[in-house]
C-alpha cells in the first residue's frame, strides 16, 4: 500500500521534496489569481517519516501538504504535523491551524480527502 496526497508545487520553499515522492499527475488550477500546479503524489510507507520531516521544512506559510492511506491522514504545515481520521479532535485542530495561516475552510476539505485523496484534482 502507498500513501496518496497532494502538494502544490508553488507552495514549496524547496522543490526537491517532489523528487522524494512519485508524482502520478499534475493539475493546473487558478489559486489566488495565479495558476498553480497541484501534484498528485504517491509515497512508500518506508519513506513516510522522512517525507513528513522534509515537508514541514519545505511548505511555505499559508499552505499545506497532505498524505492519506486507509482513512488515516497527515496534514503538514510549516513546522507542524497533524495526524487524524474522520471524527478525531485533531482534524478540527488542523483546520484551526490552517486558519491561522490564512487558509480558508473551503480550501481544507480534509474529510473529503480522507475518503478520496485526490478529491478535486480530476
Amino acid at each position: 500500500m502507498v500513501w496518496k496526497g497532494a502538494i502544490i508545487e508553488e507552495s514549496l520553499e524547496d522543490k526537491s521534496l517532489l523528487e522524494f515522492v512519485k508524482v502520478v499527475g499534475t493539475v493546473e488550477k487558478e489559486f489566488g489569481g495565479e495558476v498553480v500546479h497541484f501534484n498528485k503524489i504517491e509515497l512508500e510507507e518506508s519513506k513516510k517519516e522522512e517525507f513528513i520531516q522534509k515537508a514541514m521544512k519545505s511548505v511555505k506559510s499559508g499552505f499545506y501538504a497532505y498524505i492519506v492511506m486507509d482513512k488515516l491522514m497527515y496534514v503538514l504545515y510549516p513546522g507542524r504535523m497533524f495526524k487524524f481520521s474522520r471524527g478525531y479532535p485533531e482534524l478540527e485542530k488542523a483546520k484551526m491551524r490552517g486558519e491561522l495561516f490564512g487558509i480558508s475552510k473551503d480550501q481544507m476539505p480534509y474529510e473529503k480527502f480522507i475518503e478520496e485523496p485526490y478529491y478535486g484534482l480530476d
